[in-house]
């Protein structure tokens, strides 16, 4: 589908090739979002919004080869996870680790942060509506496969 900066009417289509097949691309969108709640991209989380997203960190390249103290940090992102209708990349070049990130400038300190930030705040200009907390049904499902004697 080609990307649009335009606003789409609710009730028009737009025609593109599939490329994968539904159950792929939801199995992907699925991960996306497990990298928000339980990996690297946790900062880009943005409660309510539930963002899907991947982080990104590549050392720089130069002449004959890469330069390993100059990195591309990035996070690309999609929400709501359960009807994608935004796409959001934050791209940082040769991002500085500090105190707050441990000294690390990866994609999951810089962007995804950048990221949940920007969701945060665009989210209700954009009239998403917020989604239910997920983290109590998760860790519902946590305590039932850790602990399930204290299951009632």
């Amino acid at each position: 589908m080609r990307p649009t900066l335009l606003p789409v009417a609710a009730d028009e289509t737009i025609v593109g090739e599939r490329v994968m097949s539904s159950e792929s691309a939801q199995t992907v969108l699925d991960l996306m979002r497990e990298n928000v709640l339980d990996g690297s991209g946790g900062y880009a989380d943005a409660p309510g919004f539930r963002v899907a997203g991947k982080t990104g960190t590549a050392e720089k390249p130069m002449r004959g080869g890469y330069d390993s103290n100059r990195l591309i940090s990035s996070f690309s992102a999609v929400f709501p996870y359960e009807d994608p209708q935004y796409a959001i990349l934050v791209l940082l070049d040769e991002p500085h680790g500090t105190e707050s990130t441990y000294g690390y400038a990866t994609g999951g300190w810089t962007a995804a942060p950048a990221v949940g930030e920007i969701v945060s705040r665009i989210g209700p200009i954009l009239g998403v509506q917020r989604a239910e907390d997920e983290t109590g049904e998760r860790a519902a499902l946590v305590r039932a496969a850790l602990m399930p004697e204290m299951i009632p």
